[in-house]
């Protein structure tokens, strides 16, 4: 699997895990100078799933030049994620053994740990995006959400791309399922209702002022 599958939520399956072999040579794409023994910690405490390693390399990449050496830069992610883990226990009571919970739960951990270091508006857009259609959502649509002007969306979609939260191309943006259902999980139910309030505004201002705009691409 290559890093431009990732964030396709068809042809990632939930419970897809890397093998030591590729999940090591996804790694050493992003860190080629990181010890393999550090690759290796990495991929363990991310249960070589890809979507979370996506999301921490992503994260990494981002805050290496930071760091002498990309093996400081893996514990220094290591040790965020696990200050995170200890923090939130989400999926503590699910009693399941088809390893979902597992999955969910370290999905979470690495998006929170993203989300934390995102912009406001790349987070205000995010918490939007949960709410639409995961696929081809048009950035056309995204420029009539209101409080935005066309820089703040193009600077956000980029800095939601740079942590591997979303994948943009060709004026389409794509977002995990699970991604969405974290931020849903993010939100008060006060904030669901005000994103939901503005979706449909967009939907109407799309109506009237340009009636061939979708969300999908048709």
């Amino acid at each position: 699997m290559c890093s431009s599958d990732l964030m396709s939520s068809n042809k990632l399956l939930e419970l897809d895990i890397f093998t030591l072999e590729d999940g090591l040579q996804f790694v050493q794409e992003f860190l080629p100078n990181a010890k393999e023994e550090n690759a290796l910690s990495l991929m363990a405490k991310l249960d070589r799933f890809p979507l979370a390693l996506s999301q921490a390399l992503a994260y990494i990449n981002n805050f290496k030049d930071q760091y002498e050496l990309e093996d400081d830069a893996i514990k220094m992610y290591l040790k965020k994620f696990n200050d995170e883990k200890s923090r939130r226990k989400l999926f503590e009571t699910d009693k399941s053994t088809d390893g979902s919970n597992n999955y969910k739960f370290t999905v979470y951990t690495t998006w929170k740990v993203s989300f934390d270091r995102l912009s406001k508006s790349c987070q205000t857009l995010l918490e939007v995006l949960a709410y639409l259609p995961p696929e081809n959502i048009k950035t056309r649509f995204l420029l009539l959400l209101p409080g935005f002007d066309e820089e703040q969306v193009m600077n956000s979609i980029i800095g939601l791309s740079q942590y591997s939260i979303v994948k943009s191309e060709q004026g389409l943006v794509h977002i995990h399922r699970l991604v969405q259902e974290n931020v849903r999980i993010h939100l008060t139910d006060g904030a669901e209702v005000q994103i939901v309030k503005s979706i449909l505004q967009t939907l109407v201002m799309a109506y009237f002022y340009e009636t061939d705009l979708k969300i999908y691409r048709s």
